[in-house]
C-alpha cells in the first residue's frame, strides 16, 4: 500500500511538472447497483424452487441455466451490449469479452 501511495504521490508531481492536471479515478462511494448478476441469480433461485415439468418436487439445472442465458442474449441484443462487444482471438479461436453483468 505504502509503495503505490509513493508512486501515485510521484505521478502526481511528474504530471504537474509539465502543467497537466492529476487525473485520478475516484475509490468511492460504490454505486448502488446490481452490476454482477444477483437479479438474474435471485430468478434463478425462485424458479428452482418452482414444480419441475417431470419432478414435482424441482426443476432440472438446464431449464433454470436457461434464464442466465436468455438474458445474457437480451443484453448483447440491446444497444448497450451492442456497444460493448469486444473480441479477441488468434488463427483459430476467437474470445468475446463483454460486459453484461451475468
Amino acid at each position: 500500500m505504502a509503495s503505490t501511495l509513493r508512486a501515485v504521490k510521484q505521478l502526481v508531481r511528474l504530471w504537474d511538472q509539465v502543467g497537466l492536471p492529476p487525473e485520478l479515478l475516484a475509490l468511492g462511494p460504490f454505486p448502488v447497483e446490481d452490476s454482477v448478476g444477483f437479479r438474474v441469480a435471485v430468478g434463478m433461485l425462485l424458479k428452482s424452487l418452482e414444480p419441475g415439468r417431470y419432478n414435482q418436487d424441482y426443476q432440472q439445472y438446464d431449464t433454470i441455466r436457461k434464464l442466465q442465458a436468455r438474458y445474457s442474449n437480451l443484453y448483447m441484443a440491446s444497444l448497450v451490449g451492442t456497444s460493448s462487444l469486444q473480441t479477441m482471438g488468434g488463427d483459430r479461436v476467437k474470445h468475446y469479452l463483454m460486459t453484461s453483468p451475468t
